[in-house]
């Protein structure tokens, strides 16, 4: 898993490229919730008005905690 191409856009979204296992999903971006900031895939809007994924991937807490602190590095940088 590696993340690359992080970028702030004007409105403070923060968006990237996850790769997992040689696959690039492109335009994923830190979402925040109810239960703090998580990781949202591109997804588009079906003709029903529910959204549904491009792609997937599942992450536990600690590759989701990884990706942030490696988001949060290149913010800084």
């Amino acid at each position: 898993m590696q993340v690359s191409n992080v970028r702030v856009t004007s409105d403070d979204k923060v968006y990237f490229t996850l790769i997992v296992n040689g696959v690039f999903i492109n335009n994923c971006r830190v979402a925040t919730g109810s239960k703090g900031d998580f990781v949202s895939f591109p997804s588009y809007k079906g003709k029903n008005g529910n959204y549904y994924n491009y792609a997937y991937v599942s992450l536990d807490d600690a590759t989701t905690a990884k990706i942030m602190e490696i988001i949060q590095a290149a913010i800084d940088a």
